[in-house]
C-alpha cells in the first residue's frame, strides 16, 4: 500500500468540555447526536472511510461532509492535482502543493479527524494489479466504507464496476457518486446482507433519534407454563405511570432502566432456593436492568406485556408458581430493533433487466446518459438517437421526465478546457452529500440506506438559460478565463454567466445552511462583477460558535472572534473562480433574534435588497426569522428562496412575486421545546428532560434575570424600579427583586475569583440540598396520601439531598462553571481555576456564611416552590400574614440598598442562553452539571450533553450531509430566480435523508381575493402593495383613511399599528373626531408608545375593511403610508 501522508490532530482530544463523561460526544457533534443518537457519533469516530477521486468536485464535497459528520479517519486518493474550483482547492494553490493545501483546509473543519493521503502508484501495490481502477485490496485494510467519486460518469463504467467488485469481494460497503454537468447519480452497495437500526418516525416525518422513556408504575412477573424454576419463560405485566402512556407498538423492543425496589413472596423465595439461585437473583429490579431489550405486546395505552425467555435473571427472580412485584421506580425505554436489508452488486444493478426496477423514467434516463458518457460517448449523439426513434420523455414542466434530449444537454460540453470533467457546484454537492450520508449510515447503522440508486438533474435550469438578460453581456476579459468558468459557459452559455455575475443576492443567515449556499454561489461566480452591479451580500450579526462548527464550512475555530457574516465574506474572496475580486459585503444584522429581528436590522436588510431584481436567500434559523425574511420580500416584491433544515429533514420554498404563495402561506411543524408543568419541574421531576429544563430556568434566574434587575435599579432609581416590578408581578415579586439587588450590590458582591468560587459552593447547597430537605420535611419517604397509598409512587420519585463533596468531580465541575459565570457577570478578569474551586469546596463545610443566601441565588427557589404544594386554611392564613408584612419588608430593604448615585458607571453583564447554544464552555458546563445533579437528586438517569443542549438551550439536531443536500437544492432555485425562470420550472423541494426521500413540486400559485369595490370588482393578493401617499398633505389619521377609501373604493373599519388600535369605526363620535384630526406620528407616540425612526420614510399599518356589499374583506396585506 502507498505510504500515507498523515495529518493527525489527536492532541486536541475528543473535544469534550471539561468534566464530560468518557462516553459523551464532543460538543461540536452534539447536534449530530441529537439526530442519530448518542452511540452514532462514537461509532463514526472509530470508523475509516476511503474517498476515491477526492480531487473531483464531487469528491471534495463528499470528503467535507464526512469530516463534518465526525468520521474518525478519512483516507483520500487523488487522480491527479485537485480541481481548482472547490471549497478545498483554490486558485492560489496553482503554483504550490495543491494536495497539502487541500488537506490542511479539510483538517481545519474538524481538528480531531485523522486525514490520510494515499499517494504513489496504486497499480504496483497488493495482490491485484488494478492500475486503471485505482483501488487495491491492500488499500482496503482498515477501511470501513469506500466512496468513489468522479465528475465524468466513470463511476458507472468499467472502472467503477471493477472497484465495486473488489469492495464486494472484501465485504466493504461501496458508494459511487458521479456528477456531470447538471445531472448526477449515487449508487450504494452495502452487501448481500446488512442490518440497520429501525428508525422511529416522528409525527412530522422525521426519523427521531430520541428513544421514548416512560416511568414504570408497577411490574408483575408471572411464570409461564413449566415455571421459571424449571427454565420456563416469564411474562411481565407492566403498567406505565406517564399520562401520555408508553407510545409503543406490538413487536417493539424495550429495556428496563434504574429499577430498584422489588419484593418476592415467601413461596417464591423457597422456590428460588430450590432452583439453586443465589439471594441476589431475588432482586427483580436488578434482574430487569440486566435483561437487555425485550419484545413487547401492547394491551392498552398504559399497559403492555413483556416476554422474558427462560434462563435469565428475571425468570429466576420470579420463581415457579409465584408472582414478583416491582413498584414505584424504574423506567421502560424504547429500543429500536435492527432491520435486515440486501443489496445487489453494481454489475447486477446495471443489468438491463434491473434498471427497469427504478421508480421513474427520469432515474433510468439519468443513468443511461451517465453510462453513455462513461463509455466515452457524446451525450448529444445519444439525444439524436432517441429523438429519431421518438423516445422522448416529458416536457420538463411537470412531466415525469424531461426526456433524454434534455438530460443529454445537461451532460454535454461538461468538460473543462484542461480535459477534466465538470459538474455545476450545486449538482456536485448533491452527489457528494448523498454519498456521504450513505457512508455515515454504513458506519453507524442508523437510518435507512438507499435502495440502491439516487438520481438528480437540473434540466429545468438549463431550459431557462435563454431567459438571461441579454443586456448583461460580458466584455472580453484581458486575462485567460478560469477553466471552471469556461466549462460553465459551455454548459449554460456566456450570457448566463454574465447574468449571474451581475446579479445581486442577499443571503440572510450565515450559519450551517447559509454557509453551504454562500459557498455554492461563490463557486458559480454569482454577484462577482461589482462593476456591473453584482454583489453577494451576507447578513448575519451572530458570531461563529463551537457547537455549530461541525456544520459551518466557511468558519474555522479562529473565526469565533468575528461575526459569521464577516467570516463568510472573507471566505468568498478566497474561493471560487472569481476570487479574490468577488464582490461581497457583510451586514452585521440578525433575523434570528428571539421574536424576529429588530427594526434596525430589518432596515439594514431592506436596504441591501433595494436593488431591483435582488433575490433574498433566507437561510435563517427559527420560524420568527424566516417569517421576517418573508415579510421583507412581500413588502418589496422580491424573489425569496427559503432554505431550512432540521436534522435529516430539509425544505426549499420559492416565492415568486405575484405568482406563487409566500413562505408564510405554509405552516411548519411547531418548534418543540420541553416545558413540563411547574409543579412537576420544581418538586416531582421524573424524566431527564425535566432536569435539563430546570437547569435552564436556574441559569436564566441567576445569570440573566438577576443582573438585569440590578441594572434596571441602577438605571431608573429606587422608586421607579419598585413601581415597575410591583406593576409587573406584584408586591412579593418586588420584595424578592429588592432582596436580590441588595445582595448583589452589597453582602454578596464578589471582588475576587476566590469569592466567586465561595459563592458557587453556597449556591450548590441552596440548589441541591436545602430545597430537598425542605420537601422531605413535609413529605418523608414513608408519607401516605389521604387514601392511605404511598405518596412517593408512580412518577413521584423520592428525592435525596446532596451534600457538597470535595472529592466528587461532578460537584467540582458545577462549582467551577458557576464561579466563572459569576466572575463574567461582575466583569472580573481571569478564570477560577482548580485552586480556587478546591478551596471553596473545602471551606464550604467549615464556613456556613460564605456565599450568597437563597434569596439572591433563587428568586423563585426550589424551597419556595415546594411550599406551593401546600393547600388548605393554614396555607391561606400564612399567606395573609405574609401580605400584612410585605410592605414593611420592602421599606426595610429600601433602607439597606445603596443609592444608584453611589455606583455611577457600574453595571453587571447579563449572560445569554444563546452562548450555550453556541457552545460557550462555562455555559454548557453549568447546564450539564446542574441537570446531572438535579437528576441525581431525584434518581433520574442523567441527560447527555446533547440532550441538555436540546432541552435547555434549544439546540436543534443537524446532519452535515442533509444540510449540504438541501442547500444545494436551494442554490439551484436561486439561480432560477436570478434568470427569471417561469413558475412552471421552479421547484419546491422536501428532502429526508433518514428514509431517504426527495420530493419536488411546482410552487403553488397565489390565490387572489375578489373584492366588490365602489369602482367595480378588483382582485387582491398578499403580493399587492396597498400604498397611501401623504407627503403632500397633513398626515392625519382622517387624511389617511379618506385617501385610502378614495383610491381603493373600500371602507376602512379599523386601523392598528402592531398591537395598538388607532381607530375603530364604532368609537364614540367625539373620540372618533379627535382621532381623525390627530397626526399619525402623534398617535404612535401617545397610543403605541413608540416613535418612527428618523431615517424611516414610511409607516406600515394594518387595516380592516368592508367592501361595497358591507362584507368583511379578507386577504389584504399591510398598508404603507408614505410620510417623508
Amino acid at each position: 500500500m502507498a505510504s500515507p501522508m498523515v495529518v493527525d490532530c489527536e492532541a486536541g482530544g475528543d473535544g469534550a468540555v471539561d468534566g464530560g463523561g468518557a462516553s459523551d460526544v464532543p460538543l461540536a457533534h452534539a447536534r449530530i447526536a441529537l439526530a442519530l443518537g448518542q452511540a452514532a457519533p462514537l461509532a463514526a469516530r472509530r470508523a475509516a472511510v476511503l474517498v476515491l477521486g477526492a480531487g473531483e468536485a464531487t469528491g471534495a464535497e463528499a470528503a467535507t461532509a464526512l469530516v463534518l459528520s465526525g468520521v474518525g479517519r478519512v483516507a483520500l486518493s487523488f487522480n491527479g492535482r485537485p480541481r481548482a474550483c472547490t471549497l478545498l482547492s483554490r486558485r492560489a494553490d496553482a503554483d504550490g502543493d495543491a494536495v497539502a493545501a487541500y488537506v490542511a483546509r479539510l483538517a481545519v473543519l474538524d481538528p480531531t479527524c485523522t486525514i490520510d493521503v494515499l499517494s504513489g502508484d496504486p497499480g504496483q501495490q497488493g495482490a491485484e494489479r488494478m492500475e486503471a481502477v485505482g483501488l487495491t485490496s491492500d488499500m482496503l485494510a482498515g477501511i470501513d466504507v469506500v466512496v468513489a467519486c468522479d465528475d465524468t460518469g466513470a463511476a458507472l463504467g468499467d472502472t467503477g464496476r471493477a472497484r465495486a467488485s473488489i469492495c464486494r469481494t472484501h465485504g466493504v460497503p461501496y458508494v459511487a457518486a458521479c456528477a456531470r454537468g447538471a445531472l448526477c447519480a449515487v449508487f450504494a452497495d452495502f452487501g448481500a446482507r446488512f442490518q440497520y437500526e429501525r428508525p422511529a418516525i416522528a409525527s412530522h416525518g422525521d426519523a427521531s433519534a430520541s428513544a421514548r422513556m416512560s416511568v414504570v408504575e408497577s411490574i408483575h412477573a408471572t411464570p409461564d407454563t413449566g415455571g421459571a424454576a424449571a427454565g420456563g419463560s416469564v411474562t411481565l405485566t407492566v403498567t406505565i405511570a406517564d399520562e401520555g402512556g408508553h407510545g409503543l407498538e406490538d413487536g417493539d423492543l424495550a429495556e428496563f432502566v434504574a429499577c430498584e425496589s422489588a419484593s418476592v413472596d415467601a413461596e417464591g423465595a423457597n422456590a428460588a432456593e430450590a432452583a439453586g439461585t443465589d439471594g441476589e437473583s431475588l432482586e427483580l429490579g436488578a434482574a430487569l436492568n440486566a435483561a437487555g431489550p425485550l419484545p413487547c405486546t401492547v394491551t392498552g395505552r398504559a399497559t403492555l406485556l413483556v416476554q422474558c425467555e427462560g434462563g435469565c435473571g428475571v425468570a429466576a427472580a420470579a420463581a415457579a408458581g409465584t408472582q414478583a412485584y416491582v413498584s414505584g421506580s424504574g423506567y421502560l425505554r424504547q429500543v429500536r430493533g435492527n432491520v435486515c436489508g440486501s443489496h445487489v452488486s453494481l454489475d447486477e444493478a446495471l443489468a438491463p433487466g434491473r434498471l427497469g426496477d427504478l421508480s421513474t423514467d427520469a432515474d433510468r434516463e439519468v443513468i443511461a446518459v451517465l453510462r453513455h458518457c462513461a463509455r466515452g460517448g457524446n451525450p448529444l449523439e445519444l439525444a439524436r438517437t432517441h429523438a429519431s426513434a421518438g423516445c422522448e420523455g416529458g416536457d420538463g414542466a411537470g412531466g415525469s421526465s424531461p426526456g433524454i434530449a434534455a438530460l443529454a444537454a445537461c451532460a454535454a460540453c461538461a468538460m473543462e478546457n484542461n480535459g477534466a470533467g465538470y459538474a455545476l457546484p450545486p449538482v456536485a454537492t448533491v452527489a457528494g452529500a448523498v454519498a456521504a450520508a450513505e457512508a455515515v449510515k454504513a458506519v453507524t447503522r442508523v437510518h435507512q440506506p438507499l435502495h440502491q440508486w439516487f438520481t438528480y438533474h437540473a434540466a429545468e435550469l438549463l431550459s431557462e438559460v435563454g431567459h438571461a438578460p441579454q443586456s448583461a453581456e460580458q466584455e472580453p476579459s484581458p486575462q485567460p478565463i478560469h477553466p471552471a468558468l469556461a466549462a460553465q459557459d459551455a454548459l449554460l452559455g456566456g450570457g448566463t454567466r454574465a447574468a449571474l455575475a451581475s446579479a445581486r443576492v442577499v443571503v440572510a443567515g450565515a450559519a450551517a445552511v447559509g454557509c453551504e449556499v454562500i459557498k455554492n454561489l461563490a463557486l458559480l461566480g454569482v454577484g462577482a462583477d461589482g462593476a456591473r452591479g453584482g454583489d453577494l451580500t451576507i447578513v448575519d450579526g451572530d458570531d461563529a460558535d463551537e457547537c455549530n462548527l461541525s456544520r459551518q464550512v466557511l468558519h474555522a475555530i479562529g473565526d469565533q472572534s468575528v461575526t459569521r457574516a464577516a467570516a463568510a465574506v472573507e471566505a468568498v474572496r478566497s474561493i471560487g473562480p472569481c476570487a479574490p475580486l468577488h464582490s461581497a459585503h457583510a451586514v452585521d444584522a440578525s433575523l434570528s433574534a428571539s421574536g424576529g429581528a429588530s427594526s434596525g436590522d430589518l432596515r439594514a436588510v431592506r436596504l441591501a435588497m433595494a436593488t431591483k431584481g435582488a433575490v433574498l436567500a433566507s437561510c435563517a434559523e427559527g420560524a420568527a426569522a424566516r417569517l421576517a425574511a418573508d415579510a421583507l420580500c412581500l413588502g418589496q416584491s422580491r424573489n425569496l428562496v427559503d432554505v431550512g433544515v432540521n436534522g435529516a429533514l430539509g425544505s426549499v420554498t420559492s416565492a415568486v412575486p405575484f405568482e406563487s404563495e409566500p413562505y408564510s402561506a405554509s405552516t411548519d411543524p411547531p418548534e418543540r421545546r420541553a416545558q413540563p408543568q411547574l409543579c412537576v419541574l420544581n418538586n416531582f421531576p421524573y424524566l431527564p428532560a425535566h432536569a435539563s429544563v430546570w437547569a435552564r430556568e436556574r441559569f436564566e434566574d441567576i445569570f440573566v434575570g438577576r443582573p438585569r434587575a440590578v441594572n434596571e435599579y441602577l438605571s431608573h432609581g429606587r422608586d421607579e424600579f419598585v413601581a415597575a416590578v410591583r406593576g409587573r408581578n406584584g408586591a412579593e415579586a418586588a420584595e424578592g427583586a429588592l432582596r436580590g439587588v441588595r445582595d448583589s450590590l452589597g453582602r454578596s458582591r464578589p471582588r475576587s475569583l476566590e469569592e466567586c468560587a465561595a459563592w458557587a459552593a453556597a449556591l450548590f447547597e441552596e440548589l441541591f440540598e436545602a430545597p430537598v430537605n425542605a420537601l422531605l420535611s413535609k413529605f418523608g419517604p414513608d408519607s401516605l396520601t389521604t387514601e392511605g397509598l404511598p405518596f412517593w409512587a408512580g412518577v413521584k420519585r423520592c428525592p435525596t439531598p446532596l451534600a457538597l463533596d470535595a472529592n466528587d468531580e461532578l460537584h467540582a465541575r458545577f462549582v467551577r462553571a458557576a464561579a466563572n459565570l459569576r466572575a463574567h457577570v461582575y466583569g472580573l478578569h481571569g478564570t477560577a481555576g482548580e485552586e480556587a474551586v478546591r478551596g471553596a469546596l473545602r471551606g464550604s463545610s467549615a464556613d456556613g456564611d460564605m456565599g450568597a443566601p437563597a434569596s439572591e441565588t433563587l428568586p423563585l427557589s426550589a424551597s419556595a416552590s415546594s411550599m406551593a404544594i401546600e393547600d388548605g386554611p393554614d396555607a391561606e392564613v400564612a399567606g395573609t400574614k405574609a401580605a400584612d408584612t410585605v410592605e414593611a419588608r420592602i421599606a426595610a430593604l429600601l433602607e439597606e440598598l445603596p443609592s444608584p448615585g453611589e455606583l455611577v458607571g457600574f453595571r453587571l453583564k447579563p449572560l445569554s442562553l444563546a452562548r450555550a447554544r453556541g457552545g460557550a464552555r462555562w455555559h454548557v458546563d453549568f447546564l450539564q452539571a446542574c441537570a446531572a445533579l438535579r437528576a441525581r437528586n431525584h434518581r433520574i438517569p442523567p441527560p447527555t450533553r446533547a440532550e441538555v443542549l436540546r432541552d435547555a438551550a434549544g439546540v436543534a439536531p443537524a446532519l452535515p450531509p442533509a444540510t449540504s443536500l438541501i442547500a444545494a437544492l436551494g442554490t439551484v432555485e436561486i439561480l432560477k430566480a436570478i434568470l427569471g425562470a417561469r413558475l412552471a420550472v421552479r421547484r419546491d423541494s422536501f428532502a429526508n435523508t433518514a428514509l431517504p426521500s426527495l420530493v419536488c413540486c411546482v410552487p403553488r400559485r397565489v390565490a387572489g381575493t375578489a373584492v366588490a369595490t365602489a369602482k367595480g370588482t378588483q382582485v387582491f393578493s398578499v403580493w399587492d402593495k396597498l400604498e397611501v401617499d401623504l407627503r403632500a398633505c397633513d398626515a392625519t389619521l382622517g387624511a389617511m383613511i379618506a385617501t385610502f377609501e378614495e383610491k381603493y373604493g373600500i371602507e376602512v373599519s379599523m386601523v392598528s399599528y402592531g398591537s395598538s388600535l388607532l381607530f375603530m369605526d364604532f368609537m364614540a363620535p367625539p373620540k372618533l373626531k379627535e382621532r381623525k384630526a390627530t397626526h399619525l406620528l402623534e398617535l404612535l407616540a401617545t397610543i403605541a408608545k413608540t416613535a418612527l425612526p428618523p431615517d424611516a420614510t414610511s409607516l406600515e399599518l394594518s387595516l380592516s375593511c368592508t367592501d361595497a356589499n358591507d362584507d368583511d374583506v379578507d386577504g389584504l396585506g399591510g398598508v404603507r403610508v408614505l410620510l417623508r
